[in-house]
């Protein structure tokens, strides 16, 4: 049967991307090889058919399997090989070894190995036109309109980033049938698990191509960014380079740090791709900035921990803190030069995230929201929310007993409210530092429908 093209959806719509890999259940493996494998150790090659595949649990990994039909058990030579694995097309890996499993009968390999691959690339140094990457557990969000193929359906599905020359085209995956209309991020996130959500493609605006060297900083740049936008550990797997003509001439199998799929809050306005277009291109002149690259990795990364609760509450509250330390130091004495070492050195921890906050243009004041917290700080004279979260940092990492009695004996709710308080702040100064002046999800709305807690960052005309 041929099915015709919706009339509705106009032929200007763009085609969804086609990703190289795809799951279409939560944590299922996926399959990078199939076929001849070698195995060399001291001179000898033990070869067979076998795989390798990307394995989710418990961590993203890579794993291989061989049946080698060429090993002739002798008494006393059973050890695990050392050399590395060579596939059909010629490729090359480094392997872990963790397991011989010697045949048992006549339908059996005579020896089956298997073991831990490590991080490889392959390709023919030819230059890269676009890249596809493959994201997992990134979060659903309504964007600009794209087709599939035959042109029978659409969906708002995609993002288009551009900074620094580049432009980065995100498109969330076509949901299974099998589905039955939920989506795939949702089910991965209701089990905790992994899967393929996004299929990214990487370019140069002015089309030119790019070197491997260029792809891969590109990628890492993506990997702080949106996880940065999740909240949580996500990453540009599984990178494909093709050349101008289509063919791949590139790729890679990394072992990126992701993390399992979780509800968790964050600026991040999945209503819209707004956070997406209009952020990524401040953070990338950030990135290409020598003074601003660091910490801004190490601030994103500090978010990221202590917004997954790494530690307890506590511990995320101690981490933003050191987030804020390092970023008043950024802006205030290496960017803007408006105090020096030794000024600096001399603030108080309060002082040094008050002036980091003004700077910003966020407000000081302690949300009414956070009665718990308002309460402790009205009964110590804590005058805002730089002084009531570093007062309860201070006592958490210097536990005399005084501070003991007075932080972690008292509400554990006054605790919590600072730790979202301190991601409040974090979150809004790394949007100020990357020249964001859109709507943002304010993690501190407590009540209402999905929606009505978003609205303009403090420093944007709307916000005033």
């Amino acid at each position: 049967m041929t099915y015709q093209p919706n009339p509705l959806i106009p032929e200007t719509v763009p085609v969804e991307l086609t990703p190289v890999y795809r799951t279409t259940l939560v944590n299922e493996e996926i399959c990078l090889y199939d076929g001849t494998l070698e195995l060399v150790d001291k001179g000898k090659v033990l070869s067979g058919n076998g795989s390798i595949q990307l394995v989710w649990l418990p961590v993203p990994h890579f794993l291989f399997r061989m049946d080698a039909s060429n090993w002739s058990p002798q008494p006393g030579a059973l050890r695990f090989p050392t050399g590395p694995l060579t596939m059909s097309d010629g490729r090359s890996v480094d392997v872990y070894v963790t397991a011989l499993k010697p045949g048992g009968g006549p339908n059996t390999p005579p020896l089956t190995i298997s073991g831990e691959v490590s991080t490889t690339e392959s390709g023919s140094g030819d230059p890269i036109a676009t890249v596809t990457i493959h994201v997992p557990n990134f979060r659903s969000f309504m964007g600009a309109n794209i087709r599939d193929d035959s042109g029978l359906s659409s969906r708002v599905v995609r993002a288009v980033m551009e900074g620094g020359g580049w432009r980065v085209t995100l498109d969330e995956l076509r949901s299974d049938k099998a589905s039955k209309g939920e989506g795939f991020a949702k089910q991965i996130e209701a089990v905790g698990g992994f899967g393929i959500t996004h299929v990214g493609k990487i370019e140069q605006r002015t089309g030119e191509t790019f070197s491997v060297s260029d792809a891969r900083q590109i990628d890492d740049a993506l990997f702080f960014f949106l996880s940065f936008c999740r909240g949580i550990w996500v990453a540009p797997l599984l990178a494909v380079g093709f050349d101008a003509d289509g063919k791949p001439v590139w790729d890679e199998w990394r072992e990126w740090k992701v993390e399992r799929s979780r509800r968790v809050r964050s600026w991040f306005n999945s209503l819209s791709c707004t956070g997406l277009v209009d952020v990524f291109p401040g953070f990338h002149r950030r990135w290409q900035d020598e003074t601003w690259n660091e910490p801004s990795r190490l601030a994103i990364h500090w978010y990221v921990e202590s917004n997954m609760c790494a530690g307890g509450v506590e511990g995320g509250t101690i981490l933003a803190q050191a987030a804020f330390e390092l970023l008043a130091w950024t802006l205030l004495v290496e960017d803007r030069k408006v105090l020096s070492e030794e000024g600096f050195k001399k603030l108080p921890a309060s002082d040094k995230l008050r002036l980091l906050l003004s700077a910003c243009e966020i407000p000081l004041a302690i949300p009414e929201s956070m009665r718990q917290l308002s309460k402790v700080a009205s009964s110590e004279n804590w005058g805002d929310g730089p002084r009531a979260i570093t007062e309860i940092r201070n006592a958490l990492v210097h536990a005399n007993p005084k501070n003991r009695k007075k932080v972690l004996g008292g509400d554990s709710e006054a605790r919590h409210e600072a730790w979202e308080l301190s991601l409040w702040y974090l979150e809004l100064v790394l949007l100020w530092v990357f020249d964001f002046r859109g709507d943002y999800s304010n993690r501190l709305f407590r009540h209402g429908c999905k929606g009505q807690e978003v609205e303009p960052v403090p420093w944007s005309v709307e916000g005033q």
